[in-house]
């Protein structure tokens, strides 16, 4: 059975995607890292350079967060993702 997994974009990310479907399907046991992968074969390279640094690591004003946790807290980019997981990629704010 599929994975369902709830989108939330914004900043770069939802430049790309634009009024696309809020929702991905990934196979059972899937990871961020397949997520993210998913999503650059839907956007194509525009993708990698919205989420990706230079050296193919997330770029540093980019945060991702499952359930409203950011994926660094739990195993990254190998973070697990459920059916029903709420997935969100969005720029970081920084300021003063």
């Amino acid at each position: 059975m599929p994975v369902r997994v709830r989108l939330t974009l914004l900043g770069a990310a939802r430049d790309l995607a634009g009024d696309a479907p809020s929702e991905i399907e990934l196979a059972p046991g899937a990871t961020v890292a397949a997520a993210l992968q998913a999503l650059g074969g839907r956007y194509g390279a525009a993708w990698g350079r919205a989420v990706y640094d230079a050296d193919g690591r997330i770029a540093t004003e980019v945060a991702i967060l499952v359930n409203n946790r950011n994926i660094f807290l739990a195993d990254g980019l190998e973070t697990g993702l459920a059916d029903g997981d709420a997935l969100a990629i969005l720029p970081v704010v920084s300021g003063g």
